[in-house]
């Protein structure tokens, strides 16, 4: 997926965000449908959809993150934070739309308990962003912390790059 992704709209990934939606889309397929991991462990449908929240949380705050230092919005950090939180929120909403509507029309059993499913899942997806969000905000206010710091560095890089500007941003000192 990071592949075509950056084929299709030549967007490079940070190898960190890159390296959690291969490994995100790897233990799907190969441990859950392929393994069976979804039958057998209970918590492992929980877990994925945390991952999730993880992931796109990371992608909302890296999307309002880029356009607020590049000074196409203005915000404050906890405006970013939210962003990213609902984004997040929006994509396991319309995932758990997808399996509602596949379950109904065409006869598979993505929600195993029905709702009680639906609602574990998206309160999974927001703890999963909630972390983003807190780290996220860790790092607008001291510019510190792992993770986040390293991808927004990665982008910072690709960006300037494609500007051709050899130093790097300022906020990332």
């Amino acid at each position: 997926m990071p592949a075509i992704i950056s084929k299709t709209w030549h967007l490079v990934l940070p190898v960190e965000l890159d390296f959690l939606v291969t490994a995100f889309i790897v233990v799907h397929f190969i441990l859950g449908e392929i393994q069976g991991f979804y039958l057998k462990y209970w918590w492992f449908d929980l877990v994925l959809h945390s991952g999730a929240g993880f992931i796109f949380g990371i992608i909302g705050f890296i999307w309002s993150y880029m356009l607020f230092f590049m000074n196409k919005v203005k915000s404050q950090p906890w405006f970013i934070v939210i962003f990213s939180v609902s984004l997040a929120m929006a994509v396991g909403t319309i995932w758990e739309i997808f399996e509602f509507f596949v379950d109904q029309f065409f006869g598979f059993n993505m929600q195993k308990s029905g709702h009680l499913d639906t609602m574990f899942d998206l309160i999974v997806c927001l703890f999963g962003s909630l972390i983003v969000g807190i780290l996220g905000y860790l790092y607008l206010r001291n510019h510190k912390g792992g993770l986040i710091r390293n991808i927004i560095r990665r982008w910072n890089q690709y960006y300037n790059r494609i500007k051709h500007k050899k130093k790097p941003s300022p906020i990332l000192k």
